[in-house]
């Protein structure tokens, strides 16, 4: 987080001109049946359990689809699956040269 932030306040003073020449992208993971992270209610130990503090489960391996795209000072890029959920140096490398580079034809920036 700290890292962001300095990169944040580094390039605060940039001028319309050069953020179009920025593309920013990110992966994300969709669950099929909801979050698979952790929920937090507030309530007094003497309270009872209230129906909005409990959530059902499903009792199989939920399915879930990883996919990575991009926005560019023209609107968003094109999106791509991660196939087997795991983003590395070379499945990244691959959607730099593919997925990245097909937006960037489309007159949405360019990339360097």
């Amino acid at each position: 987080m700290q890292h962001r932030l300095e990169w944040a306040k580094k390039h605060q003073d940039w001028i319309m001109e050069e953020w179009r020449k920025v593309v920013f992208s990110d992966e994300t993971k969709i669950n099929v049946w909801g979050s698979d992270g952790c929920k937090y209610y507030w309530k007094r130990p003497s309270d009872p359990l209230q129906p909005h503090h409990l959530e059902l489960t499903v009792k199989h391996v939920a399915g879930k689809l990883m996919m990575w795209g991009c926005i560019t000072s023209e609107g968003p890029g094109y999106a791509c699956q991660i196939y087997d959920g795991n983003m590395n140096a070379d499945v990244y490398q691959h959607i730099l040269d593919t997925t990245l580079r097909d937006t960037m034809c489309l007159g949405k920036g360019s990339f360097r």
